[in-house]
């Protein structure tokens, strides 16, 4: 994925790539500074299983959000 998440956001933002990816990188440097600091401030807090619980948590709702969306590139018909 790591390779494939900034080819993808070139493919799809051609007129503004720089952007597109100055803003992907931006993003993914702010999630992992806030995952590692919330993740240390809920092992202090809570303990170590609250990581693994809020963890299981997010991929639930990202199951959730994620399942019903289509796959756009099998639905647009051949121009």
């Amino acid at each position: 994925l790591e390779a494939l998440q900034p080819s993808m956001v070139s493919r799809w933002a051609k007129d503004e790539k720089g952007a597109a990816l100055g803003i992907y990188n931006t993003t993914q440097s702010v999630g992992l500074f806030t995952g590692a600091a919330l993740g240390g401030l809920m092992m202090q807090l809570f303990g170590n299983l609250s990581v693994f619980m809020g963890g299981a948590v997010l991929i639930i709702a990202w199951l959730i959000i994620a399942w019903p969306m289509r796959d756009i590139s099998s639905s647009q018909t051949a121009k």
